[in-house]
């Protein structure tokens, strides 16, 4: 179920198109379970370090504007026409 709903709202070739505050929701989820599951595990350093790479790595995707287009809008890629 995570993976359909990262393929449909979150990847960079996603198939919906969501407003940013939804996109960062769906990450906080998607990886919030990952430091959760560190922190369980005992790996505390390990989850803070995750933590800031992440929040880091969102930060410059939104500032750079890479989070890529959703599959119906790409104009490359397989099964995308150009005249040719």
């Amino acid at each position: 179920m995570a993976a359909v709903v990262w393929g449909l709202f979150v990847a960079p070739r996603r198939r919906f198109d969501v407003p940013n505050a939804v996109w960062i929701l769906l990450q906080v989820l998607f990886f919030g379970a990952a430091v959760v599951g560190l922190l369980f595990s005992g790996q505390t350093s390990f989850a803070v370090i995750f933590v800031v790479l992440l929040i880091v790595n969102v930060s410059l995707m939104i500032v750079w504007q890479q989070r890529g287009e959703p599959a119906d809008l790409a104009t490359d890629g397989p099964g995308s026409h150009d005249g040719a």
